[in-house]
């Protein structure tokens, strides 16, 4: 799908990953013990030993390097050029070997159906304009049986105010939620400060 979505995206991703912001910093001093932290913390996945994983929306050189420390066949899809090349100097770097695919998470078609046991998404399912492809394609591609994990913002927590938000009986809302509104005046900018400031 070449779109307006996926140029600004791509375009975005890479200024992003170019000054280094956290999710483009590559783990390289990550030890087999970090992969099995990040990625059994939820108690979902334990032993990957080669199964065949694909980071969808997962590039930097993170994900990527927790699952090849502990013996994943991996996969990563990313819009970003620049998050891609991250992920190969991860690899590199662990010795490991990674698969790197730029590409759109609404078209998986460079990947055969039932390719993949464990369809690994950390926070990029916001950038998609809509679920419903990214859905389809994750269903087509996984194993039957096979895990998708998925992270992603629920509109719920921009009507929570930032201040003292749990009053100890429930959330103090700031206004309504309404179905299909633009939420963009709560979050007029993603600014990204650097740890350096």
């Amino acid at each position: 799908m070449h779109d307006e979505f996926v140029k600004s995206n791509r375009d975005r991703w890479n200024q992003l990953a170019a000054v280094g912001v956290r999710h483009s910093k590559p783990f390289f001093h990550y030890t087999r013990e970090d992969a099995k932290t990040r990625i059994s913390r939820y108690g979902i996945l334990n032993d990957v030993k080669g199964k065949r994983v694909l980071c969808l929306g997962g590039g930097g050189g993170q994900d990527s390097v927790a699952f090849g420390l502990l013996e994943a066949e991996v996969t990563v899809l990313d819009l970003s050029d620049v998050q891609l090349e991250r992920d190969a100097q991860a690899a590199s770097y662990h010795s490991l070997r990674t698969v790197c695919v730029q590409g759109d998470m609404r078209d998986l078609g460079a990947f055969s159906s039932s390719s993949f046991d464990i369809v690994w998404q950390p926070y990029s399912l916001n950038y998609s304009p809509t679920v419903t492809p990214v859905f389809e394609e994750v269903a087509r591609v996984l194993i039957v049986g096979g895990i998708y994990y998925v992270t992603f913002a629920n509109p719920f927590v921009i009507q929570v105010t930032d201040d003292n938000c749990w009053n100890g009986t429930g959330y103090v809302l700031r206004g309504s939620y309404v179905d299909g509104e633009d939420i963009s005046k709560y979050c007029p900018q993603w600014s990204v400060v650097q740890e350096d400031g």
